[in-house]
């Protein structure tokens, strides 16, 4: 899936309740046809909805380069990424700094002191490590709660629902981070 010309969807979402932090992502063609799912914890002591979004991101972009590895050992063949990808994300900040960190070179080192620098760093750099940078594109967050059919819903709202979902289920089942002095 990674070498066709067909687009990839990712949906990615964070959440944060109390002391746990959660992400959920979905990957899917154009037809909805998903393929991939998954939900995890987010980074950091007390995590923000900032920072569970970032962590979303980045989980999923790592998840596909981990992928590709794995599968060029198993077949030999260094195909180049050639899909293109659109991450759907409901973190418009999130949009806007990795906006200003790809247009300003100095940009990724201004932040050094802001609080969530570690993951966008780490999102930074990984998006760097596609042949071709994902496109990331903003998607209004719970369209479900207006409708009772979501498949009237675009993709990218269908997706979301999903992915914040997956989010969901990690808020109800992870512990919450344990305090290290």
């Amino acid at each position: 899936f990674l070498t066709t010309s067909h687009t990839l969807h990712i949906a990615t979402d964070g959440g944060a309740d109390k002391s746990i932090g959660s992400l959920g992502f979905v990957f899917s063609d154009s037809h909805l046809n998903r393929f991939c799912h998954s939900w995890g914890q987010a980074a950091g002591n007390k995590p923000d909805s900032f920072r569970t979004e970032v962590c979303a991101a980045l989980a999923a972009l790592k998840f596909i380069q981990l992928y590709y590895e794995y599968w060029s050992t198993l077949t030999n063949v260094l195909d180049i990424i050639t899909a293109p990808i659109i991450i759907h994300t409901d973190s418009e900040s999130m949009i806007r700094k990795l906006k200003k960190m790809m247009a300003y070179p100095g940009a990724p080192a201004s932040m050094v002191m802001d609080a969530d620098y570690d993951v966008l760093h780490a999102l930074y750099q990984q998006i760097h490590w596609f042949p071709t940078k994902p496109d990331f594109k903003w998607v209004p967050s719970h369209q479900d709660d207006d409708t009772d059919d979501i498949s009237t819903l675009t993709i990218a709202a269908q997706l979301n629902i999903h992915a914040d979902e997956l989010a969901t289920t990690g808020l109800h089942n992870l512990f919450p981070s344990p305090f290290v002095p």
